[in-house]
């Protein structure tokens, strides 16, 4: 599970790093021709919204990856308890 945990870790930023490249939208009204400029508005809202989805997917990351690390050091206490335990019962 720390596998786990430090590779999510490192692509963590990928995500959001993405958003900066397309935030603000590099392109222009006018570039989208004189026939297709009345679609900017919703380029602009779609290209916002995608910024801002990828934004919530690296929350959402580090989210998962914290919570892996936890249940890997909840797991690996129970463990060592148990081993402990049982230890104590063969004897040892």
């Amino acid at each position: 599970m720390a596998v786990a945990q430090t590779r999510l870790k490192e692509q963590v930023g990928k995500p959001a790093a993405q958003a900066e490249r397309i935030m603000p939208p590099k392109l222009k009204p006018g570039e989208l021709g004189r026939i297709h400029a009345h679609h900017f508005d919703a380029y602009n809202a779609g290209v916002e919204q995608l910024a801002a989805a990828l934004k919530g997917l690296s929350s959402e990351l580090t989210a998962l990856a914290g919570g892996i690390g936890a249940a890997g050091q909840s797991y690996a206490s129970a463990d060592q308890a148990n081993a402990v335990q049982v230890n104590q019962q063969a004897g040892y």
